[in-house]
């Protein structure tokens, strides 16, 4: 009997199995292309294509410039002609394009906005398992904003002229990996309040500061270059189990910056030239591993913060008093002196 039970389970476990499979690939056998382009009297605008569209479908967007906000809320594929010449401008809308479905990819487009506008951004992404690839992305506040989302690849773009460039909000295990950013006025790549998020081998250079992280645990920073940034090529603040390794810190005015409380940070293996510090540890900073990185033309290598104790502010503070009863006894003996004279 009980043979009997278990072959008639792997026998409905087949049946279901079989089911799956068969409404899976009629799926993608019924997905569609559906094309944009600006003088169709079908779909002149990308958002009447989202629309149009269902899971799985793919909307090609031929070149032009397309003035208008999109969310895509649909599994689709958004592939332009060419990323130089297929624009999307969103003008005064706040997010350019906002992603709020699953396995969605943007491909292939320059994608723009007022950054004088609060809180405007090229590409909002707030949902996982998205690939952002191939892009041109400048003049937002944000070029690109990850919050509250997983495993997405964030991939070769371009992020340029905007206030912050790739931004990573509360979000887990996404990847900034070979993108190209440049010229954005405070931060290069950041990650706040996030776990197991890779930065790698991406190009960052000519901001305030190049990458910086904080309150993130076990994220990684590798294999990137960071040039040219007025403060530090890399910012670490109030984090955990971060490794920063094989990067090529070039130009900063301080390489690697651990900043308040930060645990168990590993440095390893990083270039760092053409710096006043190379790396800067903090006092409140403890369990840190710096091994293997290499130096040129850096006036201080590793700079060791010294903490403020109690006996040492003590003892400015008696050292000031001193000084200050002198300089009060001085004026009260010419005070006395002058008097004593008439």
């Amino acid at each position: 009997m009980k043979q009997i039970k278990i072959i008639k389970k792997i026998f409905i476990l087949i049946c279901f199995l079989t089911l799956f499979i068969h409404v899976k690939f009629n799926q993608i056998g019924n997905a569609k292309v559906l094309s944009v382009d600006l003088n169709s009297s079908q779909f002149n605008k990308i958002q009447y294509a989202v629309e149009n569209a269902s899971d799985g479908d793919i909307i090609f967007v031929y070149n032009g410039v397309y003035n208008e906000s999109i969310v895509i809320n649909k599994l689709i594929k958004l592939i332009g002609e060419d990323r130089n010449d297929t624009i999307i401008d969103g003008k005064i809308k706040n997010t350019t394009i906002l992603i709020t479905a699953e396995n969605v990819t943007i491909e292939n487009f320059t994608i723009q906005n007022n950054r004088d506008v609060i809180e405007s951004v090229g590409v909002g992404v707030i949902s996982d398992n998205n690939v952002i690839r191939d892009n041109i992305i400048q003049n937002c506040r944000t070029g690109i904003i990850l919050q509250n989302c997983k495993n997405n690849l964030i991939n070769n773009n371009k992020v340029s002229s905007n206030i912050y460039g790739i931004g990573l909000k509360n979000s887990i295990k996404n990847i900034v990996y070979e993108n190209f950013v440049n010229n954005n006025i405070n931060t290069g790549i950041y990650s706040s309040d996030g776990t197991d998020n890779t930065i790698r081998n991406n190009t960052v250079f000519n901001h305030t500061y190049g990458i910086a992280m904080s309150f993130e645990n076990s994220s990684t920073i590798i294999n990137n270059i960071i040039s040219k940034n007025i403060n530090q090529g890399i910012n670490i603040y109030s984090c955990e189990n971060v490794i920063i390794s094989s990067n090529s810190i070039l130009n900063n005015s301080i390489g690697v910056l651990l900043y308040s409380n930060c645990k168990n940070i590993s440095i390893d293996q990083n270039l760092v030239t053409k710096s006043t510090i190379g790396i800067y540890l903090s006092s409140k900073s403890s369990g840190y591993k710096v091994n293997n990185n290499m130096f040129s033309d850096v006036d201080e290598k590793i700079h060791f913060e010294e903490e403020a104790t109690v006996e040492n502010i003590s003892l400015t503070i008696i050292i000031f008093i001193i000084m200050l009863l002198a300089v009060i006894n001085l004026i009260i003996m010419r005070f006395l002196w002058k008097k004593k004279k008439l």
